[in-house]
C-alpha cells in the first residue's frame, strides 16, 4: 500500500485557506515565503500562540545546525577526531556566526544570491581554504 506524502494535508490546509479567503497566499508569496507562511499562521485559531511556536522552533533549528556545523568543521580540522578541542568548536563556532552576521549586514541572501557576488564569494572562501593548508 503506498504511503501518502506527508505535505499533503498541509498543502490542502492552505488551499482550503486560500480559496475560502482566509488567507491570501497568492499576493504574499511575491512578498517572500516567510510573509505566506506568516499570512497561514495568522488565518489559523490561536494566531498568536502559533506564531511564537513557529518562531521558537525555527531558532531552535538554527542554534542546532549552528552547532553540528561547528563540531563537524572541528572534527575535519582535526583530521577526523570525534573529540575535538572544545577551544577549536568553539572557534568554529564564532566565525560561523561572523560570516552569518556579515552575510545579514550585507543584505541578506537575495543580495548574495547574484552571480557575481557569489563568485567573489567563492573566490575568498576557495582562497582561504588554499592558505589553510599552508
Amino acid at each position: 500500500m503506498r504511503r501518502l506524502r506527508a505535505d499533503l494535508p498541509l498543502l490542502a490546509i492552505a488551499v482550503w485557506l486560500q480559496l475560502t479567503g482566509a488567507a491570501d497566499f497568492a499576493g504574499r508569496i511575491r512578498e517572500g515565503s516567510e510573509a505566506a507562511m506568516f499570512a497561514l499562521l495568522d488565518a489559523l485559531p490561536l494566531s498568536l500562540v502559533t506564531t511564537v511556536i513557529t518562531a521558537v522552533l525555527v531558532a531552535l533549528y538554527f542554534v542546532t545546525s549552528a552547532d553540528s556545523a561547528s563540531l563537524v568543521l572541528g572534527s575535519l580540522s582535526t583530521r577526523g577526531s570525534l573529540h575535538p578541542p572544545r577551544t577549536l568548536v568553539v572557534m568554529w563556532g564564532v566565525l560561523v556566526g561572523a560570516v552569518a552576521l556579515v552575510l545579514l549586514l550585507a543584505g541578506g541572501c537575495r543580495r548574495c544570491s547574484r552571480r557575481r557576488s557569489w563568485s567573489r564569494c567563492r573566490s575568498w572562501w576557495s582562497c582561504c581554504c588554499s592558505a589553510w593548508r599552508w
